[in-house]
């Protein structure tokens, strides 16, 4: 006896829809018919769900559900747990602020327009549900009955992003076994977004990046489909944040941002671990706006823990007030003195997640805004000035971060811009720029060496262009060069790596790993991913390999059982490995042994010590 039946239509050319229908006597049931107007009605029970041109209608007991993705709105609960991937909405339910639980009525019809289905819901798939089994009590009763039933399935089953129907069906009635259920369950599908969402994730797979040929084809689909802005937006930042090796550092960063939800001021070192997540997603060629949308969510308007307002933002209050607000006045001058000052306090907000810089500032905005409103011009022509020099400062340290901690070339026009961005800042006051954007950075220690090279060529180059020593195209060139050579170096080394994984004992130090190592870096000049490997570059994956089997085998171990960090400091100086790299060591044997949380814990709270 037919148990299940799946049907597919399509509304105009981008939407389309799967409904499948499973349950008690279908063969004999009737529960869907065509309807004038090119509309689709399906209906069993007193329930009903229409799909037509513009939009659907539902009636009866039912929801809809749909994956988490940007733009969904999301309860600090779900966020909370990884493990909840789906967005659940009940008809008739609603949520009452002052008890805090979900409130069911008996209003459960409703229309929706398609824009609003695939806007405040999933970007590119929506499914939509009812069911009939044997309750008792009102519609709002029922949906409460149902929600219990099948509500943790919805919310978890990770069929509903796969798009998986058959699965999804499956598990709805190993939930209702025993009730005698028909389940009415649809997908709908934006078929435009669907292919931008393939092609960008198919793009962005290889290097985490678009090339500008898969800008173009992008923008060929975008065109062709008339795909809105803020869709595109959505759907970017999902195939971003669904990379394996970025979500694991933002899936860290959220953690993070969850444990200080309940915290009204944030405690430093918190701050230190979230900078740190922040450069190797640089490092990872991670957007770091998916970042700023998670501190917006979750980080608000939280203060550093110390004890008042930090000195950098009172000290920046003060002086801003004695400039634009200043009662029955206009306010002192601002001095060459005072911009240093309030470019090394935005440095120092910047640097610590203080978003009270920034609302500083916001306020000073509508001050100077009023005084304009008013007739009196001076006050925003100043403030206009100053955030000149605030969007210099955020420029130049973007671009200058992004080339230091990724495998990112300098293009002709950004460093031209900033070379005008340092003449600028030079003209406050002589040595500002190294201070402001390259002394510091050089100090970061998860800067690698490669980054720190290109560092010291930019500050270097950019005096030398000044002085007529050298054209800012040599200065291009030897950037260019130091990233091609690190590419090749880490699509080596990788190679390499994986091809020892496979000869058992290699990676655990057994045997001769000199002749491995040897062995399979002779073999990568004959087939390996690259042609004309310079002996250099050869040289330092064969001495790096060693030295990772020699970290993991003698020194790792060693470090677990006595916590003493002084050997791993000593690896980190010598071996010359980027710290990042170190640290994504530790996790996979982490991972590998099986090292007791406690071990872990203790271990990663003395590396933030370190």
């Amino acid at each position: 006896m037919i148990q299940e039946i799946t049907l597919h239509g399509r509304v105009e050319n981008s939407i389309e829809f799967y409904a499948t229908i499973a349950g008690r006597g279908l063969v004999y049931s009737y529960f869907y018919e065509p309807s004038e107007g090119s509309s689709d009605r399906f209906f069993f029970g007193g329930r009903e769900f229409v799909i037509d041109k513009e939009g659907i209608r539902h009636k009866g007991n039912g929801g809809s559900v749909c994956e988490y993705m940007f733009g969904v709105e999301q309860p600090l609960k779900d966020m909370v747990r990884r493990d909840v991937l789906n967005r659940l909405a009940m008809y008739g339910a609603l949520f009452d602020d002052e008890t805090g639980k979900v409130i069911f009525t008996d209003k459960t019809d409703g229309y929706c327009m398609y824009d609003r289905v695939f806007l405040e819901g999933n970007a590119v798939s929506n499914y939509y549900f009812f069911i009939d089994i044997d309750l008792r009590g009102d519609i709002g009763s029922q949906q409460e009955q149902i929600l219990k039933l099948v509500g943790k399935t919805l919310k978890y089953s990770p069929a509903v992003g796969k798009g998986d129907d058959v699965s999804l069906m499956r598990e709805l009635t190993t939930d209702l076994d025993g009730y005698n259920p028909v389940i009415f369950l649809f997908r709908l599908v934006n078929r435009y977004h669907k292919k931008y969402y393939d092609l960008f994730r198919d793009l962005y797979a290889e290097k985490k990046e678009i090339s500008p040929k898969g800008e173009k084809v992008l923008s060929s689909l975008v065109e062709e489909f008339n795909i809105d802005q803020y869709q595109q937006e959505r759907i970017k930042i999902d195939v971003i944040y669904n990379h394996p090796e970025n979500r694991r550092v933002l899936d860290e960063y959220k953690d993070i941002l969850i444990s200080l939800e309940k915290m009204e001021e944030i405690d430093h070192s918190y701050i230190t671990s979230l900078n740190r997540l922040r450069s190797l997603a640089m490092k990872n060629n991670i957007p770091l706006s998916l970042f700023d949308l998670l501190d917006e969510l979750l980080l608000k308007d939280k203060k550093l823990l110390q004890g008042e307002e930090p000195d950098y933002i009172k000290h920046s209050r003060a002086l801003l007030d004695g400039l634009f607000i200043i009662e029955g006045g206009f306010g002192a001058i601002l001095s060459k003195q005072d911009l240093v000052k309030l470019l090394f306090d935005k440095k120092r907000s910047l640097e610590n997640r203080d978003l009270a810089f920034d609302s500083l500032l916001l306020d000073i905005g509508k001050a100077c805004d009023d005084s304009f409103q008013k007739g009196d011009s001076r006050a925003m022509e100043r403030f206009s000035e100053l955030i000149t020099y605030f969007d210099r400062f955020d420029t130049t340290s973007s671009m200058i971060s992004m080339m230091a901690f990724m495998d990112e070339d300098m293009p002709i026009e950004k460093l031209r811009s900033i070379l005008g961005n340092k003449r600028a800042i030079e003209e406050i006051q002589e040595g500002l720029f190294e201070s402001l954007f390259i002394s510091d950075l050089l100090k970061n220690k998860y800067i690698s060496s490669s980054g720190r090279r290109k560092v010291l060529i930019l500050s270097k180059g950019l005096d030398d262009v000044e002085k007529g020593y050298k054209s800012l195209n040599e200065i291009t060139s030897t950037i260019a060069h130091i990233n091609e050579e690190d590419r090749i170096y880490h699509l080596l080394y990788s190679t390499a790596r994986e091809k020892l994984k496979k000869i058992p004992g290699a990676m655990e130090g057994k045997g001769d790993s000199d002749k491995l190592l040897k062995e399979v870096l002779k073999n990568l000049l004959h087939e390996g991913p690259i042609k004309r490997i310079p002996r250099e570059i050869m040289k330092r994956v064969f001495i790096a390999l060693k030295m990772e089997i020699f970290y993991v085998n003698d020194i790792l171990p060693k470090i677990m059982d006595t916590f003493d960090m002084k050997p791993r400091g000593d690896f980190l100086h010598n071996s010359g490995f980027d710290r990042f790299y170190v640290e994504d060591i530790e996790r996979q044997y982490m991972e590998k042994y099986d090292v007791p949380p406690e071990i872990a814990k203790r271990f990663r709270e003395l590396v933030e010590q370190g």
